[in-house]
């Protein structure tokens, strides 16, 4: 059993164990889940944007480095002509 002590603000530190147990840590967020006289402690975890790569469909083929890099010249230098042409 892993114990923790409540201070007089209703404050407690949660054991090292917990937190390496829960992989949470500075920032990081716990649920409480109330059930009668019982608590569960859940972590709240972030989502990095890494995670959500391919949970949506793809709107276009996969274009290679190359192709990608040649479509963002030709459409920065187009931006820039356009811009000039306004000045």
């Amino acid at each position: 059993m892993i114990k923790a002590k409540i201070t007089g603000k209703g404050q407690i530190t949660v054991p090292k164990e917990v937190r390496e147990k829960l992989e949470v840590g500075y920032g990081d967020y716990i649920t409480f889940d109330i059930s009668g006289k019982e608590v569960t402690v859940k972590p709240l975890k972030k989502i990095n944007l890494t995670n959500l790569y391919g949970t949506l469909p793809a709107t276009r083929p996969y274009k290679n480095k190359e192709e990608t890099r040649r479509e963002v010249t030709e459409t920065l230098t187009s931006y820039s002509r356009d811009n000039k042409e306004d000045e």
